[in-house]
């Protein structure tokens, strides 16, 4: 089985993120989105990266849904955020599609919390406490494709695409200049709760970037 996340282009200019699970090959899977807006048409659709595991590929819908905002920006045709329970709507007023009802009690979240944190302290039921063999990274490895444009981390057993290589991506190394301009700025200096904000805010405007430009140049 296959995992991938995916970018389509409708006519009306407008994009749709979405995951998908198939046993054929991503790059010829003729499959065109779950979208639920029914004026939204794809004429493109391009793979933007493949993944060993359903959880996986997940994963990475969510961290995009959040970055764009694809459930209240009109620029995508995406209704919700994807979230690992279910969907995530963060729009409010009537533009939610849960308003009017579908909302869960204090007394309710408070339940699903308990229940979590229950989990968690039983280590033969917690998936990160485990060791050895029983890890979920246990004889997993990691590939990059040949253009190092996107990697894998497949079990033990799995094989990867023909003609990936060992490893995952790399990225340049930083400068020795960055890294000195880096160090004379922070010396002495204690991060407060605002200048921690910022640095987030940052790293989700470069990601935010990064997506767009992929957006405007892959087709």
């Amino acid at each position: 089985m296959h995992h991938y996340t995916y970018l389509l282009l409708g006519h009306d200019g407008r994009f749709y993120y979405g995951v998908r699970s198939c046993k054929c090959d991503p790059h010829q899977d003729r499959y065109t989105g779950s979208y639920k807006d029914t004026t939204f048409s794809p004429k493109k659709k391009r793979i933007l990266r493949l993944f060993p595991t359903r959880r996986d590929a997940l994963l990475e819908e969510i961290r995009i849904h959040a970055l764009k905002d694809v459930d209240k920006s009109k620029r995508y045709a995406n209704k919700a955020k994807q979230r690992s329970e279910g969907f995530n709507f963060s729009a409010s007023g009537k533009d939610n599609p849960n308003y009017g009802g579908g909302n869960i009690s204090e007394e309710g979240r408070k339940r699903i919390t308990e229940s979590t944190r229950e989990r968690l302290r039983d280590r033969s039921k917690n998936p990160f406490a485990k060791r050895g063999e029983q890890s979920q990274s246990y004889g997993r490895k990691w590939f990059s494709s040949p253009d190092l444009t996107h990697e894998v981390y497949l079990k033990r057993g799995e094989n990867p695409p023909d003609g990936w290589i060992p490893g995952r991506m790399k990225r340049p190394p930083r400068s020795e200049e960055s890294r000195e301009r880096t160090r004379r700025a922070l010396k002495g200096k204690l991060k407060s709760e605002q200048h921690k904000q910022k640095l987030s805010e940052a790293t989700k405007r470069h990601y935010e970037k990064k997506l767009s430009q992929n957006e405007t140049s892959m087709w």
